[in-house]
């Protein structure tokens, strides 16, 4: 019974990460400020809040998704400031 979530799961953000490498390869490199808001609040809702339950759990991973968490903020900086 586990394996069927762990695939769909793994189907949801294998599509996720999809459509941002298309957002951003596209409508970003065109300098459209409404793709980096979107993918901003997707980055929030996805490795952001990984990264703050992963603290809640006290996970060995935490500093890791920590690090992912703060490399997609910088880039959004940089592209909110280009």
């Amino acid at each position: 019974m586990v394996a069927p979530r762990l695939q769909g799961l793994g189907g949801q953000a294998f599509a996720a990460k999809g459509l941002t490498v298309f957002v951003a390869v596209t409508d970003i490199r065109q300098g459209d400020k409404v793709s980096v808001i979107a993918l901003a609040l997707v980055g929030a809702a996805f490795i952001g809040l990984m990264a703050v339950v992963n603290f809640v759990i006290r996970s060995d991973f935490r500093w890791m998704l920590l690090g992912a968490a703060a490399l997609w903020a910088a880039a959004i900086a940089i592209a909110l400031v280009t």
